[in-house]
């Protein structure tokens, strides 16, 4: 995701698997309501395991008296991937030290897992982007959470996709001995007040699979 030299990579999110499913993750497991603090409105999360091998994933914030979408974002991740079951999500959490924030974990194995912080869509008062990406102020945060991370290898990326309205800031950084890399994406959608945070680690130098998720995401609302 350099500016995006990734390029159309890591910046497509989501135009890979228009008709099976097409957002984080599917459509198959487990509907999970959580009450946005607004009565006409729940939020509801879909997993698909889809014929290719691909899973995708799908959030939406659900009208209660229509059962129709308000805003609905879909997610691929390539094949390999899978919803973590409550062992590995646990194994996790061990690993980078705090509960995670989710629902919905993928994992590909035991180094290589992604999480979004914050369930998707959220809905926010100020955009996420600008072209001048900055040091996250919880980039630390993540960063330092079961790896020593060196800040030497510390970078920022601007990703920008204009065919899905989409920009986010990729920061990423090493740990130590420079075998691990972990990213912390920050994006969102021109035009609408959705966000998304993911944290993403995998083997340094396999990054290969967060460019996939990235150009296979999209959001879309119904206002």
């Amino acid at each position: 995701m350099h500016d995006i030299s990734y390029g159309n990579a890591v910046v497509l999110f989501i135009i890979t698997n228009a008709g099976a499913g097409i957002i984080r993750l599917g459509m198959i497991f487990a509907y999970a309501f959580i009450i946005n603090g607004v009565n006409d409105v729940f939020y509801e999360t879909d997993i698909t395991n889809n014929t290719d091998g691909t899973i995708t994933a799908t959030f939406a914030y659900v009208h209660t008296e229509t059962g129709i979408p308000r805003d609905i974002c879909y997610v691929t991740l390539p094949e390999g991937w899978e919803r973590s079951n409550e062992e590995m999500k646990q194994k996790i959490e061990v690993y980078i030290e705090r509960d995670v924030p989710s629902n919905i974990i993928f994992s590909k194995n035991n180094e290589t897992f992604l999480f979004f912080v914050y369930s998707l869509p959220i809905h926010i008062t100020d955009t996420i982007t600008g072209k001048n990406c900055k040091k996250v102020d919880d980039g630390e945060y993540w960063f330092e959470k079961g790896i020593v991370p060196d800040y030497n290898t510390y970078e920022i990326s601007h990703v920008k996709n204009e065919n899905s309205f989409l920009e986010a800031c990729d920061s990423k950084i090493n740990e130590n001995k420079k075998t691990i890399s972990r990213h912390v994406v920050h994006g969102g959608f021109v035009g609408t007040k959705m966000i998304f945070e993911m944290v993403y680690q995998s083997p340094a130098g396999e990054d290969e699979d967060l460019y996939f998720i990235i150009n296979n995401i999209r959001c879309y609302n119904n206002y």
